[in-house]
C-alpha cells in the first residue's frame, strides 16, 4: 500500500488493515534480526489538529531473532500498538520516523515501528550467560571489582619529584 502525503487531509485519513510482506529487507543490516513473518498492521494515517502527519497503528507477527548470549537462531511472536509522527526532514520537531517522499510505502512505516519494538540485545527465554572459555572470563556486574585508583595521575602518586 502507498501513502500519499497530499491525500491525507484534516477531514479524510487513509485505513488500513493487511498482511505486510518484510521478505525482501536486507537482514544483514541488523545484526540481531533475521526475518519477520506473518506481519499484519492495520491503522490509520491521519492528520492531527497541528496538522503533522500521522500514524496510528497496530503490527502483529513473529521476529527471528539471534540471541545475544549464545547465538541461537529463535521466534520471538509480537503484538503491539504505537502511534507516531511521519516527519518530512530531519530538521523537523515532532517525535516518529523521516519519511521525505511525498509516497510512502506501508511497508516502511510498518518495518520502522517493528525495529523500534525489538530488544536491542534479544535473548532467548532461558538463556543463560556462559561462565568463560578458552582465553577469557565472563563476570556478571557484581563480580567486576570496582578500580583502586581511578584518577589517571595515580600512577604519580610514588614519583620524587625534586625541587629545582
Amino acid at each position: 500500500m502507498k501513502i500519499h502525503r497530499n491525500l491525507i487531509t484534516p477531514a479524510k485519513g487513509a485505513s488500513f488493515d493487511e498482511d505486510v510482506d518484510l521478505s525482501d529487507l536486507d537482514y544483514a543490516r541488523f545484526p540481531s534480526l533475521k526475518g519477520l513473518s506473518r506481519v499484519h498492521a492495520e491503522g490509520e494515517f491521519y492528520r492531527d489538529e497541528d496538522e503533522n502527519l500521522m500514524v496510528a497503528l497496530r503490527v502483529s507477527g513473529v521476529a527471528t531473532l539471534s540471541d545475544s548470549r549464545t547465538s541461537e537462531i529463535y521466534d520471538d511472536p509480537f503484538d503491539f500498538e504505537d502511534e507516531f509522527q511521519l516527519l518530512k526532514d530531519v530538521s523537523e520537531e515532532g517525535e516518529g520516523y523521516v519519511f521525505p517522499e511525498n509516497v510512502i510505502e506501508l511497508h516502511d512505516v510498518v518495518f520502522c515501528a517493528i525495529h523500534s519494538y525489538l530488544p536491542i540485545c534479544p535473548h532467548k527465554p532461558g538463556s543463560k550467560l556462559p561462565s568463560s572459555g578458552e582465553g577469557y572470563s565472563i563476570l556478571t556486574e557484581d563480580e567486576v571489582k570496582p578500580l583502586e585508583n581511578t584518577s589517571p595521575f595515580a600512577a604519580l602518586d610514588d614519583y620524587d619529584v625534586e625541587d629545582k
